[in-house]
């Protein structure tokens, strides 16, 4: 039971760094490279669907908040 409600949370965590970059934007973007920096390694994470969906989901919206910082997509091209 602890396991699950530890994924969930893990998952409900994923989902919220979506929504903070998703809506926040350029008031996000001072956070994007460190965000991304943990969010590639979950697009393998095998033990929970909402995990990976959500660090998929949240990669358009990282490169959107490193647009308008002015980065380069480099920091995001090493990782993967």
């Amino acid at each position: 039971m602890y396991i699950c409600t530890g994924l969930e949370d893990k998952a409900s965590a994923c989902e919220m760094l979506v929504c903070y970059a998703r809506e926040l934007k350029e008031g996000f973007a001072d956070y994007a490279e460190e965000v991304v920096k943990l969010m590639v390694p979950m697009l393998k994470f095998y033990f929970h669907d909402g995990v990976r969906t959500a660090a998929a989901e949240s990669l358009p919206y990282l490169l959107d908040c490193a647009k308008i910082k002015g980065l380069t997509c480099l920091m995001c091209y090493h990782l993967v």
